[in-house]
């Protein structure tokens, strides 16, 4: 062992050579045995069938007050099961964030006394980056939570018939005059200034600056379809007012209904519930601003499935099983939130919603309980995606029926033959008989610019079949949909994984988009757009350029292309990177590692110093390591001369000198003792 450590130091080479592949193999190591062991204990098959939900005992069933509450901390438990043995060593009080393992938080009621187990969660139970934003702290606003959704909401309406928004805003009296003369014809009361209230069916959808011209084109291609129902325009007035002149000509000569949100907090995905709660029509139809229709969409209303359930829903691209990106899956903590039991079925796309107000009342309240609950735990927590699941699970809440489309979503977009990659752009959404229907563009807006591109050439189609309505079948492992960055000279693209557990390539095919009979649709939909745009004003024109300058979230994109934040990081990124690079070459060079070199690579040769009490100093410059100690032969610790070479070799470069009283036939080759 002593010849070995003695062979190491004598040999900087291998030295280094040992401890990389030592590190090669520990990393090694670690990825197949240690990652794969802890892989297959946090998607361990049995975790699956847990119930997180609090026993009959444990669940909080009424509201506390604040000072009832006392918190005694995180109980950590071993193996990712949250009802396994506890592991105290990893306990934490109630102001730390959540770990990434199992577990749950422990509170008392301080007035009975009784100890409650809640937030039960498996290292799967939240998203990620969530656990940096809750504590045990938050024990009870996450289990009232589902109490208070069971209220009635805290804006309390008579009837969902009870609708009393503004119906139009003008400041133009010749506008407002020939509107109250529309209101008149249709049976409505100019007095309180309200829409008629009793209009069956309907179309409706949501207006902001940045998607005007989208709405407009819409719009057109309803008309153009041959689609006469009414369509219900929502704008908010801190956005917009109905003065745009794209809202007046959908006013004037497309049967468009323009009304006000009037609650001062509705923002982004918030303002769907609250068109859909107080829409003026019975039965509605609602679309994104990007949704395009390829058929009149009327005969929705009037089949089998909608008279029956009362609201058709369509999936997403993601099921419990698969990958899913929203953590929406059998041991989410969202299942004890909202109290109610897992449920294995798509997830849903809320681009188009069919929904008979009337029949759907209460799961319409529930549902306004979960967009506007204060705090917002859903969307604070990362549980849910903004609206796109909170139909459904209103709806499975208050066991109100609806019909989930059974036919999974296709993908439109670019493909490119020479790199064999596909790069979907659009969620392809059928009818129920399974016919295209609707081609949601959400990943390349419709804007109105005169350089809008037509990206819809091709279209992805999972062949594999799927058993009765929306349930999990043996085919849903094979349909799993990926999404991959900056490809095409795109932002984003989603698509079939091919990789699938079947390996069977022909349940993916694709083809040309015109082979769907739809080829024009996405054309005729950009011209519409560009067509609303023209009719902006020189100052609404200017005032769109300037809004088209920042992307949704308000940050600034210019003429580039690239955030401002972007670049930000970028440049942090390229400046850690150098400064890395510095670093390494500054403690190579200072020798921080301990790295030697043999002697024939000093730039002066050893023969010429032997028996000698000289010293050659050599300029820092060009020495390629700098010794932290020199050994010289042959010198006397009492000669003058050599304790004045040794302070001068200390003052030039910092080292220091050692003289030997043995003498020593040449230089060792190592010089960092």
């Amino acid at each position: 062992m002593a010849q070995f450590v003695t062979f190491l130091h004598e040999n900087p080479r291998y030295r280094r050579l040992l401890f990389v592949s030592t590190i090669s193999v520990t990393t090694v190591w670690l990825w197949a045995f240690s990652g794969s062991s802890k892989r297959y204990i946090y998607l361990n098959p049995r975790l699956n069938t847990i119930d997180l939900r609090p026993s009959a005992h444990e669940k909080i069933r009424n509201l506390w007050r604040k000072d009832e509450m006392e918190c005694l901390g995180w109980r950590a438990t071993h193996a990712c099961d949250p009802y396994g043995l506890r592991d105290p060593y990893k306990d934490l009080s109630c102001d730390q964030t959540l770990p990434h393992s199992a577990g749950y938080c422990e509170i008392r009621n301080r007035t009975s006394g009784q100890v409650h187990h809640v937030m039960r969660s498996t290292c799967l139970g939240w998203v990620w980056n969530t656990r940096r934003k809750i504590k045990c702290n938050d024990a009870l606003k996450f289990t009232e939570f589902s109490i208070r959704a069971a209220q009635e909401p805290s804006e309390v309406f008579a009837s969902i018939e009870d609708n009393t928004n503004t119906f139009i805003q003008f400041s133009n009296p010749s506008l407002l005059e020939s509107i109250e003369k529309k209101i008149i014809l249709d049976g409505g009361d100019t007095n309180t200034n309200l829409v008629p209230k009793k209009i069956q069916y309907g179309v409706v959808m949501v207006v902001y600056p940045r998607i005007v011209a989208g709405v407009y084109g819409i719009v057109r291609m309803l008309r153009d379809l041959g689609c006469t129902l009414p369509v219900e325009i929502w704008y908010h007035p801190r956005e917009m007012t109905a003065e745009n002149s794209i809202l007046i000509e959908l006013y004037s000569h497309y049967n468009v209904l323009i009304r006000v949100i009037e609650k001062e907090d509705i923002k982004t995905f918030a303002t769907k519930s609250y068109v859909i709660f107080h829409s003026t029509f019975e039965d509605i139809l609602f679309l994104d601003s990007d949704n395009i229709p390829v058929r009149d969409p009327t005969f929705l209303f009037k089949t089998k499935q909608f008279i029956e359930y009362g609201a058709i829903f369509w999936p997403d691209f993601w099921h419990p099983r698969t990958e899913t990106p929203f953590n929406i899956h059998r041991q989410s903590t969202l299942w004890e939130m909202l109290d109610m039991p897992y449920i294995e079925m798509f997830e849903q796309e809320s681009g188009q919603l069919l929904i008979n107000r009337r029949r759907h009342e209460k799961a319409l309240r529930k549902l306004w309980t979960y967009t506007f609950n204060k705090p917002d735990m859903l969307v604070k927590l990362d549980l849910v995606y903004g609206d796109k699941d909170l139909f459904r699970l209103a709806w499975i809440n208050t066991t109100s029926p609806f019909y989930m489309i059974p036919h999974v979503v296709r993908l439109g977009g670019i493909y490119s033959i020479a790199e064999d990659f596909f790069c979907g752009l659009a969620m392809i959404q059928h009818d129920p008989d399974g016919e295209i229907l609707f081609v949601h563009r959400n990943q390349v807006k419709l804007n109105g610019r005169m350089d809008q591109e037509v990206v819809l050439t091709h279209i992805q189609t999972f062949t594999g079949k799927f058993e009765e309505e929306y349930r999990v079948q043996a085919q849903v492992e094979n349909y799993k949909v990926k999404c991959k960055f900056h490809r095409l000279g795109q932002t984003s693209c989603f698509f079939l994984d091919s990789n699938m557990p079947s390996k069977n390539a022909d349940l993916i095919q694709i083809r040309p988009f015109s082979s769907t009979g739809f080829g024009d649709v996405e054309r005729n939909a950009i011209e519409r757009s560009i067509e609303g745009r023209k009719l902006l004003t020189k100052e609404e024109e200017s005032l769109m350029v300037k809004i088209e300058q920042y992307d949704v979230e308000g940050k600034y994109i210019g003429g580039g292309g690239r955030t401002v934040s972007s670049l930000v990081v970028l440049w942090c990124l390229l400046t850690a990177v150098l400064l890395t690079i510095m670093l390494l070459m500054w403690i190579k060079q200072t020798k921080r590692w301990g790295w030697t070199h043999p002697s024939s690579s000093l730039p002066w040769r050893t023969q010429d110093i032997e028996n000698s009490a000289a010293v050659l100093l050599v300029p820092f410059q060009s020495m390629p390591l700098v010794p932290r100690r020199l050994s010289f032969p042959a010198l006397e610790i009492g000669d003058q001369s050599t304790r004045s070479a040794c302070s001068t070799v200390q003052s030039s470069i910092g080292t220091s000198c050692l003289l030997s009283k043995k003498a020593r036939p040449r230089l060792k080759s190592e010089h960092v003792l």
